[in-house]
């Protein structure tokens, strides 16, 4: 027989260790064994042991068996382990799906901590804008996306902006066409509308842009025009609210555009 070993809890980081007694009333010989060993666990003399490492929590079984040669004993102990709770400031990786290269991020946040990162990677023609949710405790929040649908030639530096309740537009250079592309998403993280146009005018070199989001949902967009700055309002439906007006006083070659807002805009 195998005396009581009853049911275990540990913390991932943490040892376990507990001896299995075995005993026959005939005084013969027993051999005993163990299934469903955790990776890392030990079974040796009678004595288990472990020490589960981070990523190991959740619910394990092991049945330890006895026998005499004619009779056999099981003994099934449920083993669970506690996820080792994450530092604040843990690293961890946000794209998934891009092996290549992966450059420029940018993040937004909301009230709640939540928040978004959006990135430059590979798509399927050269380069393209990618993003992930998460949650205020750095939980996935759904799969890596691609944001942009626009895919001839490359598309880069991404700028993202969120409101308090977690509505968040993306902006970034189509370099190929030589536009200011955008796309607006809800709290949810489904897309609103369709990828849309910020520039108006074509035939000059546009690059660098910054967007800058209201409390209400409306938004700014900034960007490079050849050797000026230009900017564009629009509403929280992303219908723009006028054409777009230059914003520097020609006053030398611009480096990068860059826009801010208050929640009223």
């Amino acid at each position: 027989m195998i005396e009581p070993i009853g049911d275990k809890t540990v913390n991932e980081g943490e040892l376990l260790s507990f001896a299995v007694k075995v005993s026959d009333a005939d005084g013969d010989k027993l051999i005993l064994s163990a299934e469903g060993l955790p990776s890392g666990s030990k079974f040796e003399n009678s004595f288990f042991s472990w020490v589960p490492v981070i990523s190991q929590a959740g619910d394990y079984q092991i049945s330890f068996t006895v026998s005499d040669g004619v009779v056999k004993v099981i003994q099934k102990v449920a083993i669970k382990v506690i996820a080792k709770p994450k530092p604040a400031n843990f690293e961890f990786k946000v794209s998934t799906s891009n092996v290549d290269m992966n450059a420029k991020p940018k993040i937004a946040t909301n009230k709640n901590g939540d928040f978004v990162v959006v990135y430059t990677g590979n798509d399927a023609d050269y380069l393209g804008i990618f993003g992930q949710r998460y949650d205020a405790n750095g939980k996935p929040l759904g799969s890596e996306f691609q944001i942009n649908t626009t895919t001839k030639g490359g598309q880069d530096y991404p700028s993202i902006s969120m409101n308090a309740d977690g509505k968040f537009v993306i902006v970034w250079w189509s370099y190929d066409l030589q536009e200011i592309q955008g796309q607006m998403y809800g709290a949810n993280g489904l897309s609103i509308g369709a990828e849309f146009k910020v520039n108006i005018s074509n035939g000059k070199t546009v690059a660098a842009p910054d967007v800058a989001m209201r409390n209400d949902g409306g938004f700014v967009v900034s960007y490079n025009y050849d050797d000026d700055v230009f900017a564009r309002v629009f509403d929280s439906n992303g219908v723009p609210l006028n054409l777009s007006f230059q914003v520097d006083g020609n006053s030398g070659v611009p480096e990068r555009s860059s826009v801010a807002v208050d929640f009223v805009g």
